[in-house]
C-alpha cells in the first residue's frame, strides 16, 4: 500500500511527512494523478473561499470535481466539510458515487465547524 498527501501549509506538510512518507507541501489543485489510480481519496480542503469568474464555485466542490476522477472504480472519497456545503457537492457524488454516508464529526474543533465526513 502507498500513501500519498498533498498539504498548503509548509508546517503541517511537515508534520504529515512523519505520517505519510509521500507529502508533497503545494497546492492539490495544481496536483496531476493518474485518472483512476486512488483507492481512499481523503480531502479537507480550506474553507469559505470561493472562485471562479463569479465566485459561484466554493471550495469544496472545486477539490470534488478535481479529484473524484482520481479514485478507482470502487475507490471511496472522504470529504471533511461543513455541513451546510454538503449541497454544493451533491451533484458529483450522487451521479458519480453509488452509496453515500454521512457522519457528524463530534471533536470539539469539529463541532465549532459542523464538520461532517
Amino acid at each position: 500500500m502507498h500513501r500519498y498527501g498533498v498539504e498548503l501549509d509548509s508546517y503541517r506538510a511537515e508534520q504529515a511527512r512523519e505520517r505519510v512518507q509521500n507529502v508533497i507541501q503545494g497546492n492539490a489543485l495544481e496536483a496531476h494523478c493518474p485518472v483512476e489510480s486512488i483507492s481512499l481519496l481523503y480531502e479537507n480542503c480550506p474553507y469559505g473561499a470561493e472562485l471562479g469568474r463569479d465566485r459561484s464555485q466554493r471550495m469544496e466542490q472545486i477539490f470534488l470535481t478535481h479529484t473524484y476522477r482520481w479514485l478507482t472504480p470502487a475507490g471511496v472519497p472522504m470529504l471533511v466539510i461543513p455541513a451546510e456545503r454538503l449541497r454544493e457537492c451533491s451533484g458529483i457524488l450522487a451521479a458519480q458515487f453509488r452509496e453515500a454516508r454521512v457522519y457528524r464529526l463530534s471533536e470539539s474543533v469539529c463541532v465549532r465547524y459542523k464538520q461532517v465526513a
